[in-house]
């Protein structure tokens, strides 16, 4: 592997999908979220966050991108086309984002609120929403096994990697005992699930 940037803010989430060329790269302290090429060059801004922005999700086919803004005192979710234009606010009044992903075929995104102790989701354009598990102790990353109608997610504060149906029933602990996990990633292909603490 190789860097492809160095030095900066506190880089907090980044995604490149395969069928765009683009790296996106969400930053604390200076709350940006920023476009390059996947080798690094090119750099763009396309929204800055207040705070900072944290959960970064892409819609390649649509050309958005989905992001979480953290100004005090909450979280906004916000939906942008991947230069920075048109943009919309979607979901505000959240404590903390922490993770977002999208079901594109489902029409549905999903995040979790580390400070509420909550899994949600809504439709993309942020209406219809719902809470699909409460009571967590401080939710982290999550990832969607959408070939088997799952998601997977991490509590910091248990140190748990648990997993649902994408309708928040049928809830179970995979693992218990981890350190801190922060992000979680799913090969559905190989049946494997990856975290990190």
């Amino acid at each position: 592997w190789s860097a492809v940037r160095t030095g900066g803010p506190y880089v907090v989430d980044s995604t490149a999908p395969d069928d765009t060329g683009l790296l996106f790269v969400s930053t604390y302290g200076n709350g940006q979220l920023r476009r390059y090429k996947v080798d690094g060059s090119g750099s763009s801004l396309v929204a800055t966050g207040g705070g900072g922005v944290r959960g970064v999700a892409i819609d390649p086919v649509n050309w958005k991108v989905y992001w979480a803004g953290v100004v005090s005192p909450g979280t906004t979710i916000h939906r942008y086309s991947m230069d920075g234009s048109s943009p919309e606010p979607l979901v505000s009044a959240i404590v903390s984002v922490h993770s977002v992903e999208l079901d594109r075929t489902g029409g549905k995104m999903y995040w979790t609120d580390s400070g509420a102790g909550t899994l949600r989701r809504a439709n993309l354009d942020g209406t219809s929403q719902e809470t699909l598990a409460t009571g967590q102790a401080g939710p982290g990353g999550l990832s969607l096994d959408l070939p088997a109608g799952r998601i997977y997610w991490v509590n910091r504060g248990s140190g748990e990697l648990k997993r649902s149906n994408l309708d928040g029933s049928g809830q179970s602990t995979i693992l218990s005992g981890l350190g801190q996990p922060h992000s979680v990633d799913i090969d559905p292909v190989a049946g494997k699930v990856y975290w990190s603490e």
